[in-house]
């Protein structure tokens, strides 16, 4: 038997399946929860598992003890998910896992895991109508914890040139800036002198003009997509931080990192290629 099952005694099912093992899935996508990690599962990760069709195919939660997320999806798909979290983070199993008995919660680095995967599933069902367009690569890209801001990143936010439109007097930069700019459906209740940072860092962040999300010669106007989803990603991104703990943890920059489009995977990965 594979040494992982084994490893998973504790948190296996009682029976001891014969060969052989679960043909792959047709090519395609399936959105679950798996989705944000079973994509980096590295090559022939799985090709021993010496479990019947049945056992691969039943609900993770029967399989194994202590599931308390991604309980609902295949085991399979649920091995693959764990297999994926190690490249997506940089890590070995036992970041997360005791390798003597995997079902304990001894290390908190377990739970933290539970409530980022959560956090994924929330990111992809309330922004992106259940498609998996957040993953645990978006923001760790390989590495425990996300890269931070770059050290000029305060620098670079303050040599924006930003539109007349932005400009205040002295006098409104200290008014709410609700009551200073039109069809300002979030932040309303910062300093409307702050506002004109926090423009100048979405433009740093995704690389982008302020004419990416704003009409020219009407910034109060939503005739741009962009700035509508732009809204969206601010409340997803206040979620993401409910989540993790601290207030403005993640950022922008987070998935960002100066391009419009952040990526799922590492280029070259994408859905329907791990087992169903």
């Amino acid at each position: 038997m594979r040494t992982a099952v084994l490893l998973l005694a504790a948190a296996c099912s009682s029976t001891a399946p014969p060969k052989p093992t679960q043909p792959p899935a047709p090519p395609g996508e399936v959105e679950d929860m798996a989705s944000a990690l079973a994509p980096l599962m590295p090559a022939g990760a799985m090709k021993d598992f010496d479990w019947t069709p049945e056992v691969a195919a039943a609900k993770a939660e029967s399989v194994f003890a202590n599931v308390r997320v991604l309980g609902d999806v295949t085991a399979t798909r649920f091995m693959a998910s764990m297999f994926g979290a190690g490249p997506s983070l940089g890590v070995k199993c036992d970041h997360c896992h005791n390798p003597e008995v995997y079902v304990l919660d001894e290390k908190g680095a377990k739970n933290t895991a539970r409530r980022m995967m959560l956090m994924v599933r929330e990111a992809n069902d309330r922004t992106f109508h259940g498609k998996t367009r957040v993953s645990c690569w978006t923001c760790h890209r390989g590495e425990v914890h996300p890269t931070d801001a770059p050290e000029d990143f305060a620098a670079r936010i303050a040599a924006v040139a930003m539109p007349p439109a932005m400009e205040l007097g002295p006098d409104d930069a200290k008014k709410s800036a609700g009551k200073v700019y039109k069809n300002l459906k979030l932040r309303g209740g910062r300093k409307a002198g702050m506002v004109r940072n926090v423009m100048a860092a979405f433009t740093v962040s995704l690389g982008v003009a302020c004419a990416h999300c704003h009409a020219e010669g009407d910034f109060a106007s939503d005739a741009r997509p962009a700035k509508v989803r732009a809204r969206e990603m601010m409340r997803m991104a206040a979620r993401a931080n409910a989540h993790i703990g601290g207030r403005g943890a993640a950022s922008c920059w987070t998935c960002h990192r100066g391009g419009i489009d952040p990526p799922r995977f590492p280029q070259g990965v994408g859905m329907g290629e791990v087992p169903d």
